[in-house]
């Protein structure tokens, strides 16, 4: 076997594989043992593991599950989420920005309705009862508008930052309440049109009888835009929060 000598480094061979043996350049002594033999099946014993070996525990990641809403894509989803939310916030603010005008112009119509006593045998008593009580009816209206609209923002609000797909589930149950509350939500909007269109049918009469101008063009122009887009919003709530209420199977 080679030598290296611990003193003067010099490489020699001897036949020896343990004992003493001296370096023929310097002289000095060598200590060698011989190489400790190990048999394999006595490695892997269990004596030898005895206290060595540690057994890797498995661990296990479970798969969360994750969900998608009833549409083609996940993103047309998001932009429904996003829909939802933000006609629900129109409907709020178109609700109060009609209550709210229908509010200050209370007097006119407390004011009316105090005369009709004064036109009961005329033409006109009927025209104008009708017109007072389309009024009051309206600022009903606006009021069920603006609790409709809130319920749909709080149920929306909570949820609006879930991104599909999702991993908790409880959020198809958000959306079927927001969308039991569209459907009472375009249930009002109906009404409220069909209130608009017998107030503008009143108009028209009281005008006619009167024999000038009750209303401007652009007041009726905008009272159907209004009407036209609370009744937009409504539909795109309706149709958006029922697909996000439903998983996709």
């Amino acid at each position: 076997m080679k030598i290296t000598c611990t003193k003067c480094a010099a490489d020699f061979e001897t036949e020896k594989t343990s004992g003493t043996v001296y370096c023929p350049y310097c002289g000095s002594e060598q200590t060698i043992s011989a190489p400790t033999v190990q048999n394999d099946d006595e490695f892997f014993s269990d004596e030898h593991l005895n206290g060595t070996y540690q057994p890797v525990q498995p661990t296990y990641q479970p798969v969360q599950p994750t969900y998608h809403a009833s549409f083609e894509s996940d993103a047309k989803a998001n932009k429904a989420v996003k829909n939802v939310f933000s006609f629900a916030v129109l409907l709020l603010v178109i609700g109060l920005l009609r209550f709210f005008t229908g509010f200050i112009n209370i007097g006119d119509v407390v004011e009316i309705n105090d005369g009709l006593s004064s036109v009961a045998n005329q033409v006109v008593y009927k025209a104008l009862k009708a017109y007072v009580s389309l009024s009051y009816t309206e600022i009903f209206m606006h009021i069920a508008i603006v609790a409709c609209a809130s319920a749909i923002v709080a149920l929306t609000a909570k949820v609006r930052k879930a991104k599909f797909p999702i991993a908790d589930e409880s959020i198809f149950e958000s959306y079927k309440k927001a969308f039991i509350a569209s459907c009472v939500m375009l249930g009002v909007l109906v009404v409220y049109t069909i209130v608009e269109i017998c107030g503008l049918a009143v108009l028209i009469k009281l005008q006619d009888l009167y024999g000038e101008d009750v209303f401007s063009a652009s007041t009726w122009a905008g009272s159907f835009v209004w009407t036209l887009l609370l009744l937009a919003s409504g539909v795109v709530c309706l149709i958006s929060s029922l697909k996000l209420s439903k998983r996709q199977n």
